[in-house]
């Protein structure tokens, strides 16, 4: 899927006087040519960033949104090495990416960003979570599933104490929030949600950034919470056979 940067930049003192639209990533010769020939510099204002290849799911905006937040005028070489690393993703890597530029982990310069681009195995996407509501309503069933056994015993217990409080867990579950649930286990796990679906780091940005192409990330992308449930579900009938306890949902509720 090819993705191509196009990028008005200019001169960080001269703005009217040198100014253009150059396509990333680019040949080191056309930076070099920029910066000497042309007298940009090694610095350069940006002034938009848009793409013009097959649509990018936003990354462009959020993109030309993050160097605008920057500010200060910007190398060109390290946009063009940007560029390059952003060239080389495939969609999955993309989402993360342009998830974590709306996260508070996109940093503030360029040299941030090319790490985060290196390291997107430091995060995870459920993109299936594209708001709060739909994030809590996930997680609630998550939730269950994982207490399925306990659910079931009081379902069908024996005990009048129980078999009340079983009553009292239903007449809960009616009365949840799914919205603030969300939020409240996003604000737990130290996650995000964006407009690519729920974003959390689960480990250190550390790696050193580097352009070698045939070196590319092993990404942990988590687009399938269905199967997640479903796995949870094969673990309750084989504890549990018929009385399976595991909540039901209409076939394709979590298609993506």
């Amino acid at each position: 899927m090819p993705y191509i940067l196009k990028a008005d930049i200019e001169h960080p003192d001269r703005p009217y006087e040198s100014r253009m639209a150059v396509t990333f990533p680019t040949t080191p010769e056309v930076v070099q040519v920029l910066t000497d020939n042309l007298g940009f510099g090694e610095k350069v204002k940006i002034r938009e960033v848009h793409h013009t290849g097959d649509d990018d799911q936003g990354l462009s905006y959020w993109l030309d949104q993050a160097i605008h937040e920057m500010g200060a005028p910007l190398s060109l070489q390290e946009f063009n090495d940007l560029a390059v690393k952003l060239h080389s993703m495939d969609e999955e890597q993309r989402e993360i990416f342009g998830a974590v530029l709306q996260s508070p982990w996109a940093g503030d310069t360029l040299t941030q960003l090319i790490d985060i681009a290196e390291n997107l195995d430091a995060f995870e996407l459920y993109t299936i979570a594209h708001n709060a509501e739909s994030f809590g309503d996930i997680s609630i069933e998550m939730d269950r599933n994982e207490t399925a056994g306990c659910y079931y015993m009081l379902e069908h217990s024996t005990d009048p104490n129980e078999q009340e409080f079983f009553k009292y867990i239903q007449r809960l579950e009616k009365c949840v929030n799914k919205e603030a649930y969300g939020r409240l286990v996003a604000e737990q796990e130290g996650g995000v949600l964006t407009d690519f679906g729920y974003l959390r780091r689960i480990e250190d940005i550390s790696k050193e950034s580097t352009l070698d192409e045939a070196i590319r990330p092993p990404v942990k992308v988590k687009p399938s919470l269905k199967e997640t449930l479903e796995a949870n579900r094969q673990k309750s009938r084989e504890m549990f056979g018929d009385g399976d306890p595991t909540p039901t949902r209409e076939k394709g509720e979590y298609s993506l």
